[in-house]
């Protein structure tokens, strides 16, 4: 997988309204930039390209995360993409929703 940049956030939470937790909580964030091979291009219709490339980008973010999290468990995962000017949002979609998509 070939990322422009890979960014992993942690955040451990202490204390949530005031209160002391009785386990802390961390929420962790994997963030990958790679170059949109279909951007400042004319519309497709077949993404099935993307939905293989997000295959691949998920196994390294997911990876990464998971050692973040280290040495709890997750309880909870979300994803998202953000698709600059020259890219379509059908783009984002393919590469976030793959498992809509056959394989």
């Amino acid at each position: 997988m070939d990322f422009r940049q890979i960014t992993v956030v942690s955040q451990d939470i202490c204390r949530e309204g005031g209160r002391k937790l009785a386990t802390p909580c961390r929420r962790v964030a994997a963030c990958g930039v790679r170059h949109d091979p279909h951007a400042n291009a004319p519309a497709i219709d077949d993404v099935s390209a993307l939905v293989e490339l997000s295959f691949a980008a998920g196994e390294v973010l997911t990876a990464r995360a998971l050692a973040a999290l280290k040495p709890l468990d997750p309880h909870g995962y979300g994803k998202a993409a953000l698709v600059g000017t020259a890219g379509g949002h059908e783009h984002g979609a393919a590469m976030t929703n793959g498992e809509w998509f056959p394989r």
